[in-house]
């Protein structure tokens, strides 16, 4: 071959040649590097962040549920409050604290409280119960003079 790849015409072309020795020679055998010190580190704190993470999880958790439970114990304390601001009885405090969370509780309250207000049982005084309690003496001494006369 000619340097630059072009063949002259005459020479013979070297088909189905066997390959050359050095191409089909095993690889060289690399001797296998020390272990480097600062991988077994790396792995050791590989695993301890894998341990931090778990505990993070656990522990994000648990946030959640205490954040839930000062929640829930907010609003006892708000229903408990208000149910205070009306005085109610206990059968009545019992039913205000049943209420739903949608419940407008402060109009609820003040229901309860008007219905749990004691009713006399008999009218306010004479033969009329819707009288009113105290006497209109003026009107009392005009029928009695209408009478005598």
């Amino acid at each position: 071959m000619i340097p630059g790849g072009v063949a002259h015409p005459d020479t013979p072309v070297q088909r189905d040649a066997a390959p050359t020795p050095a191409t089909e020679a095993a690889p060289e055998r690399r001797p296998e590097p020390e272990p480097d010190p600062r991988d077994a580190r790396i792995a050791a704190l590989e695993a301890e962040l894998a341990h931090v993470r778990e505990e993070h999880s656990g522990a994000s958790v648990e946030a959640d549920e205490l954040r839930h439970q000062a929640a829930e114990d907010a609003r006892r304390a708000e229903v408990e409050q208000i149910i205070a601001g009306y005085s109610l009885p206990p059968f009545a405090a019992e039913a205000a604290r049943a209420a739903g969370p949608f419940v407008d509780l402060d109009a609820l309250c003040r229901n309860l409280a008007e219905a749990a207000v004691p009713r006399p049982l008999f009218g306010r005084g004479g033969l009329d119960p819707t009288a009113p309690a105290k006497p209109d003496h003026q009107a009392i001494a005009e029928r009695l003079i209408r009478r005598a006369w």
